[in-house]
């Protein structure tokens, strides 16, 4: 059985946004294309 949560669309945006920002602090300045190269 899948453990997983479901979030609504707010909660999901807001968590990729913390990903991507995360990602720019960390690695520095990145472009969008670096971004969904990564994972």
């Amino acid at each position: 059985m899948n453990n997983m949560k479901k979030g609504d669309h707010k909660l999901i945006q807001a968590l990729n946004r913390s990903k991507v920002l995360n990602k720019i602090r960390t690695d520095g300045p990145i472009s969008r294309i670096e971004l969904a190269k990564k994972k």
